[in-house]
């Protein structure tokens, strides 16, 4: 009934998956123990990890299981997840930065929240560039959970600063008022395979963008493996996106940045880039109304037509007033 029983002493678990018959309970620490659970994955059971004793809990995800942890007054939990809990995600113990949708009922709680942790998937516990579960995203400064932040997709639940690989798992969208903000080495990667997604994968904006890369390291869009198509950055907003583009290369999209919406962009700016490998066009613009005095500005970038219909295309949207645009 038991995955793991600790019986006695101080011992370390690292690293581990426990998975459980609905009855069973997945990790118990026996009083009189001191262990030091880390880096654990507990699935199914009707509790994911018991403690008795003294135990340090930290960076351990449990999921479906009817409570996810029970401490002992004793008990530390840290950086810790519970998902898919029917009753409390934490009982007992001081709990400190941890994510439980479920709820806690614990004696002392720091930096914790009942919000969606943002898994990248079914059955996937990686999280996405915005979950509270990203060190850059919770004050402890250390992420969430035992997987790693790794993906973007879905309505961006909060204002993102992000510079590794993200593999864009399903359209994006950064809803008016949300930043995006990707840093030199930024790896953006539509992964079309995944979750039943096709070409029309897109990253749409109606918030702001804003990739900043350098001329050593660039921020990349690009389809999977550097190779798949899909749609590209896609502005559809009401005159206030923002699209701020500095070293950046794109590739493998059907329009690198398309603006669909009824109105023009506030400002959509591209500087020191290159897009390529593009099915229809590097730039197109098609909005037919606009708000304020919107700026289109493309310099000093290079933009690879072969096997495009456009470099840049502008349609104007008033028959008296034409685009700002370099």
């Amino acid at each position: 009934d038991t995955g793991i029983d600790i019986l006695g002493g101080s011992v370390s678990i690292i690293n581990t998956s426990v998975s459980c018959y609905p009855t069973a309970v997945g990790v118990e620490c026996a009083s009189g123990t001191a262990a030091s659970l880390s880096w654990l994955t507990v699935s199914g059971g009707s509790l994911g990890i018991r403690d008795y004793g003294s135990a340090v809990v930290e960076n351990c995800t449990v999921h479906s299981c009817t409570t996810g942890y029970h401490g002992n007054y004793t008990t530390e939990f840290r950086n810790s997840i519970a998902t898919n809990s029917t009753a409390y995600g934490f009982v007992g113990g001081d709990v400190y930065y941890c994510i439980s949708p479920s709820g806690f009922y614990s004696a002392s709680q720091t930096g914790t929240t009942t919000e969606d942790p943002l898994y990248c998937g079914p059955g996937d516990y990686t999280l996405r560039a915005d979950s509270y579960g990203n060190p850059d995203n919770n004050s402890s400064g250390e992420l969430i959970g035992a997987y790693p932040v790794r993906c973007l997709w879905g309505t961006l639940a909060r204002d993102v600063t992000y510079g590794s690989a993200l593999d864009l798992l399903g359209d994006a969208f950064i809803p008016e008022g949300r930043v995006l903000t990707l840093e030199a080495g930024a790896v953006v990667e539509a992964d079309t395979a995944n979750y039943g997604g096709t070409e029309g994968v897109d990253l749409r904006v109606e918030g702001t963008l804003r990739a900043t890369g350098t001329a050593q390291d660039s921020v990349r869009f690009q389809g999977l493996n550097g190779t798949e198509s899909w749609q590209g950055i896609v502005v559809d907003s009401d005159g206030e996106a923002k699209v701020l583009l500095d070293y950046v290369h794109l590739q493998n999209a059907e329009v690198g940045i398309l603006d669909s919406g009824v109105y023009l962009a506030d400002s959509l700016v591209v500087r020191h880039s290159r897009l390529e490998s593009l099915d229809r066009a590097g730039i197109e613009a098609r909005a037919t109304l606009h708000q304020g005095d919107p700026v289109v500005l493309v310099e000093h970038t290079v933009i690879d037509m072969s096997g495009a219909d456009y470099g840049i295309y502008l349609w104007p949207y008033s028959a008296t007033t034409g685009y700002n645009a370099t």
